[in-house]
């Protein structure tokens, strides 16, 4: 007799999003793969979403007050009946025709933990969609460097549910960066992967995104968050040696990015912040800075005399 398909739970969580929602919705309906439930956590939207909702009688709507983005993602993991857990932005898209082959690559490799693909940021342009990087999937040589110092592309990633259920979920007191935490946490449980070699995730980039926007918004709480994983993994007892090592890699440039970032905007007290914090973990911090410096005066001098 053959097997039923195995479920695939999609959660998206949500907020004041009645601009994107829609297409954030048929992004999953017009997939090509059945079973799929849609779980949308919307902590209590005053603009219309839930009406735009109500449009979908297959949705799952939870909404509630929530304390934050990382909560509502919770949430619909608890409620999800599904084996396999994708999570959507409100704002994004997932690319045509991914989910058969997600779901295929899962059925293929029963011991694999998770899969990622390869993802684009796009921003709209009227009735056009303009590409503005492309990601390629990541893989397990470069896997730690890139949930760390790179771009770890965390909505192309589809898990096994189980994964939640055995180490926990995210940790809510992060705005921004629990997502990566979780990342390094199933780097240090030697997370079972694999890739599937197309886009399947496409971030929009605009000014209300938190992570992706134009203005950089935000950069300096997202920056402050990074800073404060990395080292809490690099210090961890229980982190694998590597994991140390590309944690500390990884606090390093952020403290130099984020200090330099402050004092390109004029702003000397939250750059000595960083300064200091940098130097805290790493003797070699301030000469790296002053390196850092040199090297972008020698830009500026360059630019100047073409």
């Amino acid at each position: 007799m053959a097997t039923q398909p195995s479920l695939l739970s999609i959660i998206t969580p949500c907020l004041n999003r009645a601009a994107t929602i829609r297409q954030a919705i048929e992004s999953v309906l017009n997939q090509d793969y059945s079973p799929v439930e849609h779980i949308i956590v919307d902590g209590g939207s005053t603009d219309g979403t839930l009406g735009i909702l109500k449009q979908y009688p297959h949705l799952h709507v939870i909404s509630e007050p929530d304390q934050g983005l990382y909560d509502a993602l919770n949430k619909g993991i608890r409620a999800a009946h599904g084996e396999i857990i994708g999570q959507l932005n409100s704002d994004d898209l997932y690319a045509p025709a991914v989910f058969a082959e997600v779901m295929q690559w899962f059925a293929a490799h029963p011991t694999s933990d998770a899969v990622v693909g390869g993802a684009t940021v796009f921003a709209e342009q009227g009735t056009e969609l303009s590409i503005l990087h492309r990601y390629p999937p990541i893989c397990p040589e470069t896997f730690l460097e890139q949930i760390t110092s790179g771009v770890a592309i965390f909505n192309a990633w589809f898990f096994r549910k189980i994964l939640f259920d055995r180490f926990g979920g995210y940790q809510t007191h992060y705005k921004a960066a629990a997502d990566r935490d979780f990342l390094i946490r199933l780097a240090n449980e030697r997370l079972n992967f694999g890739q599937i070699e197309k886009t399947v995730y496409q971030y929009r980039q605009h000014a209300g995104s938190l992570t992706i926007n134009p203005t950089g918004e935000g950069a300096g709480i997202i920056r402050g968050e990074y800073l404060t994983v990395a080292k809490n993994h690099f210090l961890s007892a229980h982190s694998l040696p590597a994991v140390q090592t590309a944690c500390k890699a990884w606090y390093r440039k952020e403290a130099l990015d984020t200090a330099a970032w402050y004092l390109y905007q004029g702003k000397l007290l939250p750059a000595l912040i960083f300064i200091a914090r940098g130097w805290r973990y790493d003797a070699a911090f301030p000469l790296a800075m002053l390196k850092r410096f040199w090297q972008a005066l020698k830009r500026r001098i360059s630019k100047k005399q073409k």
